[in-house]
């Protein structure tokens, strides 16, 4: 797979990240559900994300490549890696998610200390 084909594949599985640049950021995120306890697949993560980004800027300016790193389902939390210029893109649409499927819910970004 070229880069670009990697590009149109956001959070792609764990065990293909692409390399971590200085024009890379990561971000922890936790999806917190309102009253009881729920489980979310990565793949639900992303389409969700995915789906606040264009919500948000649309289709061209929603088109922001990240890639899920690592993922938690149990505490439905993710270690997401996106480019420098997007990460406020991608903080923004996090912040504004109120639902999944009817549920009401957050995603909070949370501080994430940088990879060494």
């Amino acid at each position: 797979m070229n880069d670009a084909e990697a590009k149109e594949l956001p959070g792609r599985p764990k065990g293909t990240p692409r390399c971590l640049s200085s024009s890379q950021t990561t971000l922890q995120l936790a999806v917190l559900f309102e009253g009881r306890e729920r489980t979310l697949r990565q793949q639900a993560l992303a389409k969700l994300l995915q789906a606040s980004l264009k919500q948000l800027y649309g289709v061209i300016g929603g088109a922001v490549a990240f890639d899920i790193l690592s993922y938690d389902e149990m505490s439905a939390s993710a270690r997401i890696q996106v480019n420098s210029r997007d990460e406020l893109k991608l903080k923004t649409a996090a912040a504004v998610v109120s639902s999944h499927q009817g549920t009401p819910c957050l995603i909070q970004v949370r501080p994430t200390l940088p990879l060494s």
